[in-house]
């Protein structure tokens, strides 16, 4: 049977100039924030520059994607393809956080190896009270992988020049119960008095 023409069915059919998959790139991010998906110059420093301070305002369980490309202007697979996806983006965020961590100076002959560690976790709590959720994660982080972070290896070389017998272990334990501490936020005099008794008890097990 032949079929006929209508105009109607023509004027009708779907032939889209900007089909699904690039509207839905398109209109990720507001019509007045809207940019091209390349994203030239985008970078893994940015992309964690611009996630830290997601952190900040939402904490690290309210880290998205999609918050992240909003304020990147670009589509969430531009993070996919720099980072990965949610979790390692997680990961990422911890260890960038653990290395912005300021560390004393080294451990010299004259030098306090308790003055040290309590400089070290004033600077833990700066740097990661701020960014809710990621001490709490470092925590777990720095048990599993203690070779990764630099407040790790720190707190090893000066328990070493103590002359702690076990300095590799008492660091990760050290470092993991200022994480917990952080993660907690009583207050700085609880802090304080938590270092205190941590860096007590490592000097009754040297």
């Amino acid at each position: 049977m032949e079929r006929t023409w209508t105009p109607g069915r023509v004027r009708h059919r779907s032939w889209d100039p900007f089909p699904a998959r690039i509207v839905s790139l398109v209109t990720t991010t507001p019509p007045s924030r809207r940019r091209a998906t390349t994203a030239i110059g985008l970078t893994p420093d940015v992309v964690l520059g611009v996630a830290l301070e997601v952190v900040v305002d939402h904490g690290l369980e309210g880290l998205h994607m999609r918050e992240v490309a909003e304020r990147l202007r670009c589509n969430p697979t531009v993070i996919y393809h720099h980072i990965g996806n949610r979790e390692k983006l997680r990961a990422a965020i911890v260890e960038r956080a653990a290395d912005m961590v300021p560390l004393p100076p080294p451990l010299g002959p004259e030098d306090s190896w308790a003055e040290a560690l309590t400089q070290l976790a004033a600077g833990m709590r700066d740097t990661l009270l701020p960014l809710r959720g990621v001490a709490g994660q470092l925590a777990i982080t720095a048990s599993a992988d203690p070779d990764r972070f630099k407040v790790i290896t720190y707190a090893t070389e000066v328990l070493t020049a103590a002359g702690h017998t076990g300095a590799a272990w008492a660091a990760k334990l050290f470092v993991r119960a200022i994480c917990s501490e952080i993660a907690l936020d009583s207050g700085a005099d609880d802090f304080r008095n938590a270092v205190s008794l941590l860096i007590g008890g490592l000097g009754a097990t040297r």
